[in-house]
């Protein structure tokens, strides 16, 4: 096993790809780390503008999902349950929760859209800051799995 990796094996302060000392400070570029991205320097007015619009743009198009769908949903109250439809409905909701809400959005959609927003903000391009919503979900920009998977 490479020294690195036993070295952060089992160590608390190992968080994402840096291990930080006591106090909080990460120490990667010696240990073999790949330093982050304009670690702790200020973002510019374009940074903020695109990591806003991105961040806006994104939970404002899941916000109209919602609303969307929410409609149907009220519907479908106006009609009786039988035991059969309550039994579909509590399997289906577990695990559209664990699947699509857990596993798909918590693990790994948000935090995908929250490094490339924060990307965006660190080092900005004019057509990256005015397609925002769209950088940050992985439409361009990104590996060519990813885009296989997004499209």
């Amino acid at each position: 096993m490479h020294a690195a990796c036993q070295r952060t094996r089992g160590n608390p302060r190992y968080r994402s790809g840096t291990l930080e000392s006591a106090h909080g400070h990460s120490t990667n570029s010696a240990r073999g780390f790949a330093p982050r991205l304009n670690s702790g320097a200020p973002g510019t007015v374009w940074g903020w503008a695109g990591l806003l619009w991105g961040l806006g743009g994104v939970v404002a198009l899941l916000g109209y999902a919602v609303v969307r769908l929410s409609g149907m949903t009220l519907d479908a109250w106006q009609y009786p349950f039988d035991v059969w439809h309550w039994s579909l409905l509590i399997a289906n909701t577990a695990f559209m929760a664990h699947s699509e809400g857990y596993k798909g959005f918590q693990q790994s959609y948000a935090p995908r859209v929250v490094a490339r927003a924060r990307y965006l903000m660190q080092a900005p391009s004019p057509v990256r800051t005015a397609l925002a919503p769209v950088f940050c979900m992985g439409y361009f920009g990104t590996t060519r799995r990813r885009l296989r998977s997004t499209y």
